[in-house]
This record gives structure tokens, sequence and C-alpha cells, in this order.
């Protein structure tokens, strides 16, 4: 998608404000432009470092307008991205509220409760079957940490290739069990 807003952009085309072309462009767009923007060579580490964290958090899925190597490659490159003074341990574990087929995922958070409403969620919007897992992420392995981009949420963002130990800590949670979008949403 290529977008055209007058006021984020010069008279030959060329982005002169990220963040007003990525907020004129829309939360569920903003994954694409900054791959559009990262394939023309546009953007540098300052440019992601100030872009991912609202690329990132504001689409619903945003693991599913970029393949997830490609994020990771965006983060590392960007390197840890935090909007808390919170310390990041050695190990963490880390949970998240999933369908088994999500399980092994970039978002995640230090929640148990808000990993138990992920759960709910899925099983409401899919019509599967979820479950809470639990893992444990090495520090190098944690890319961002997002406590206030979305309150509540306690975001840990992770390279799924270094979770380790993922189990079930959850019973099932099956989409007959929740009530409806407002109890799940």
């Amino acid at each position: 998608m290529r977008i055209d807003q007058r006021d984020a952009f010069d008279m030959n085309g060329r982005v002169i404000d990220y963040a007003e072309a990525m907020a004129r462009a829309g939360r569920n767009a903003c994954p694409r432009l900054i791959h559009q923007w990262d394939m023309e060579a546009l953007l540098g580490v300052e440019q992601l470092r100030k872009l991912l964290p609202d690329a990132w958090t504001g689409p619903e899925f945003p693991a599913r307008a970029l393949p997830h190597w490609y994020w990771v490659d965006l983060f590392r490159r960007a390197g840890f991205i935090s909007d808390t003074l919170a310390e990041v341990r050695e190990v963490m574990t880390i949970y998240r509220g999933a369908v088994p087929r999500w399980r092994k995922a970039m978002s995640w958070t230090v929640d148990l409760g808000r990993a138990r409403w992920f759960a709910e969620r899925s099983a409401f919007f899919f019509h599967k079957c979820a479950r809470v897992y639990a893992a444990e992420i090495a520090r190098g392995d944690v890319l961002a940490i997002f406590f206030n981009e979305r309150p509540g949420e306690a975001e840990v963002v992770v390279d799924p290739g270094g979770l380790r130990n993922i189990r079930a800590v959850s019973p099932i949670v099956k989409p007959t069990e929740v009530r409806g979008a407002n109890d799940a949403v």
C-alpha cells in the first residue's frame, strides 16, 4: 500500500514526517509502511526506534501483516526498545493466551491475568480451544517491552526462536465457555 498525504511528504514524494504518515494511514497500515520505507532504505536506527512501538502496538495483529522473521530483524536492528524503566532479568517467565497454533509467537506478557484474558479472547474470536502458556526467555531474546503503549497488557516482544520450556499453565478455554464479545474483548 502506498499513501499520499501531502503533509507527510515533500514535493518529490519523499517522506518528511514518518509519524504523521503513519497516523494518517491508520493503525493497521503501519507495518506495511515500515516495510515500504525499509525496502526503500529510508529508515535508520533512530527512525526504527521511534516508529516500531506504534507499528507493533497499533495494529490488531501486527505479526499477520509482516512475517515474524522480518519483525525480529527490524527490532534487532533498532536495538532493545522499552517504554518503562523495568529491568529485564537474565531469564524471564512470560505468559501468552492463545490457541495452540499460535503459542510460539512474538507477543507475550508478564501478567498471568492478562494472558488469561487473551486466552478467552482467542477462544471467542477463533472459535477454537485456547490456553495460557508460560515460557522462559533470555534477556538477549527480549526485543521490546511495552507497558504503556497498550495500558494493562504488560507486553513483552520476543524472538520466538529464544522461547524455552513452553508449557500450558491453564485449563483449556472452550469457545462455548466464553459468554460473549463484551466479556472476551
